[in-house]
């Protein structure tokens, strides 16, 4: 949930670890645009925190811990191999839940925000 950034369906600090989960098998190994992602939602929810709170203000670190901190050690061979498998199994025209950040509106699905992920070039 927007403006604090909670996962709508377990209420955990989004991104959450099915979302993150989600997030790998999305982006797979393409580390850098899974970081670029991340990066501008990391600043939405520091201006959403900080239209809470603007004194002392939200803080940087932990942000960073939660929206890019765990992508190296997410997105490790093993992990990604795993998704990848998982991936092929899985109905191509679906998007997996937890690619987008929460959001307040009642007609996203769970770990999901209205507004989707930018698309994933394969090879990239």
């Amino acid at each position: 949930m927007r403006p604090l950034w909670l996962c709508r369906a377990c209420g955990a600090e989004w991104p959450c670890a099915p979302a993150r989960l989600a997030l790998v098998a999305r982006f797979g190994q393409d580390r850098v645009s899974l970081a670029v992602y991340l990066a501008v939602l990391m600043d939405r929810a520091y201006d959403d925190k900080a239209a809470l709170n603007p004194a002392p203000g939200p803080d940087v670190a932990e942000l960073y811990r939660r929206f890019l901190g765990w992508i190296r050690s997410a997105t490790s061979r093993h992990l990604v191999l795993d998704v990848d498998r998982s991936r092929r199994n899985a109905n191509a025209d679906s998007t997996p839940p937890g690619t987008d950040p929460p959001d307040s509106s009642h007609e996203a699905p769970p770990h999901q925000a209205p507004f989707p992920a930018p698309p994933h070039r394969e090879g990239a």
